[in-house]
């Protein structure tokens, strides 16, 4: 009796040992994937302001494009891009909704200073832990995304905030969906 008891003991323990290691290298939860570029569908975005809101981007797709751009505080780049941003939404809100993601880890804290400093206007989201950075793979900053009605992604491009914006003007003087 006592042996088929140790037998079942180490069946089992194979068992969950077996199950142990699918689980932990399974591709759902490690699967490194392709980056979101132009004709995917976007990722969803939820998160919060910096006033603990939280905001539903699909909502504002409803009404038009949103561009989105993942910053951090003290990205050199991510400040001139975001001066650039700030210009094209007065010149051009009506056509797109803007909104910043910054991914400091200190989340609002860090960011409601910069904002007041730099004189941003436009939403600022938070993605502290970066969940959605990381469903978008950014790994360069400044990285803008701009997100089409039917929830496709219609422009991506990291760094390079002159070309970047350059782009973006033209687009929405053609006009995008």
């Amino acid at each position: 009796m006592t042996g088929v008891l140790s037998m079942y003991k180490k069946s089992l323990t194979g068992i969950i040992f077996l199950l142990a290691g699918m689980i932990a290298f399974s591709p759902a939860l490690y699967s490194s994937g392709s980056v979101p570029s132009e004709g995917d569908m976007a990722p969803n975005i939820i998160l919060r302001d910096t006033s603990q809101n939280l905001v539903f981007i699909k909502k504002y797709l409803k009404k038009k494009p949103v561009l989105v751009s993942f910053f951090f505080v003290g990205c050199k780049p991510c400040e001139r891009e975001i001066k650039e941003l700030e210009r094209i939404k007065k010149s051009h809100g009506s056509k797109i909704e803007m909104f910043l993601i910054s991914t400091d880890k200190e989340g609002a804290e860090a960011v409601r200073p910069y904002i007041k400093k730099q004189g941003i206007t436009m939403r600022v989201l938070t993605d502290e832990y970066n969940d959605i950075a990381g469903k978008f793979k950014i790994t360069k900053y400044p990285t803008i995304v701009i997100i089409g009605r039917d929830k496709k992604i219609i422009f991506r491009s990291s760094g390079n905030p002159e070309e970047n914006i350059s782009r973006i003007e033209s687009m929405l003087k053609k006009g995008i969906r």
